[in-house]
């Protein structure tokens, strides 16, 4: 109760650093985008922050069997935008998450340290320092 009272003061300016540009970004480039989230309230907290109709398909916890690390999330998430696993890329934040991307067969891309997030592919401070461009590579 006391998570769901905090989501209700949510608002766009509680998104992390970097969030917004990124998000424009993907759009600007047509990017399909998918969530798969832990969480019961993704499409809530999405809302209060503004940035619900960013995703092209959204994954939450109460759509899937097998939380992560097991692949079910992200899995469901890839055949929502008709896209192989092996074409996703998938941006974590969680061991259990960079563990479930790499178990479903996609290349993870680790939000955090790597001494805290093993087996991403790339780490990033936040989700502004990414390199599109580097998408082809």
């Amino acid at each position: 109760e006391w998570y769901l009272d905090l989501v209700k003061d949510m608002g766009p300016s509680d998104t992390l650093t970097g969030v917004t540009a990124f998000f424009t970004e993907v759009a600007n480039r047509k990017i399909p985008l998918a969530l798969g989230s832990a969480s019961k309230n993704a499409n809530m907290v999405l809302s209060r922050v503004g940035l619900l109709t960013a995703f092209d398909a959204i994954v939450d916890a109460s759509q899937v069997t097998h939380g992560k690390p097991h692949p079910e999330t992200f899995l469901k998430a890839a055949e929502l935008l008709g896209i192989a696993p092996e074409n996703c890329l998938v941006f974590e934040d969680s061991a259990a998450g960079v563990q479930a991307a790499i178990a479903g067969g996609m290349k993870a891309i680790g939000i955090g340290t790597p001494e805290d997030l093993p087996g991403a592919i790339q780490h990033l401070n936040n989700l502004g320092e990414f390199n599109f461009d580097s998408l082809q590579k």
